[in-house]
């Protein structure tokens, strides 16, 4: 996974959108170090050097600051997703400060091939899912496509 996740995010650029609250349009965000008030979401859409979106990854926001989740989807060549990949980590709900993440991976028909999961501490330990209480699972939906996906949130493909 790790190599897929270099070779796509190393090899373009990003543009940077925001999903805020009271607005139906997402906001362009020139400067990662100025996101708007009210910052919902935010959403990296990863360009390979021919232009093509290869990676897209989302950011809800935690006002709370109790956990932390991310969305990612790579896409082949054709904008197809390749890989999905939802993490989260959190410090209440489990004994200990946990890493929840589940890595998705799929033909270019969009059939799933095989699906990992692991939950950790934060130094890697694996922890007993039993004794966790998961309350930032929050719903999400994966795309089969980045023209799907941009069309959902209001971006052209």
């Amino acid at each position: 996974m790790q190599r897929v996740k270099n070779t796509f995010m190393a090899t373009g650029r990003v543009h940077l959108y925001a999903r805020v609250s009271g607005q139906t349009t997402l906001i362009r965000v020139p400067d990662s170090r100025r996101w708007p008030e009210a910052t919902e979401a935010s959403y990296n859409v990863v360009h390979d050097l021919r232009d093509r979106v290869v990676a897209f990854v989302e950011v809800p926001t935690s006002e709370s600051g109790d956990w932390y989740n991310e969305y990612l989807h790579y896409f082949d060549a054709d904008g197809r997703t390749l890989v999905f990949e939802r993490s989260s980590s959190f410090f209440n709900g489990c004994p200990v400060k946990a890493r929840e993440r589940t890595i998705s991976y799929f033909d270019p028909t969009g059939r799933l091939l095989s699906r990992e999961y692991t939950l950790t501490d934060f130094g890697g330990s694996p922890v007993d899912a039993s004794r966790c209480d998961f309350m930032y699972r929050y719903p999400y939906q994966i795309f089969r496509s980045w023209p799907e996906l941009a069309r959902s949130i209001g971006l052209k493909p």
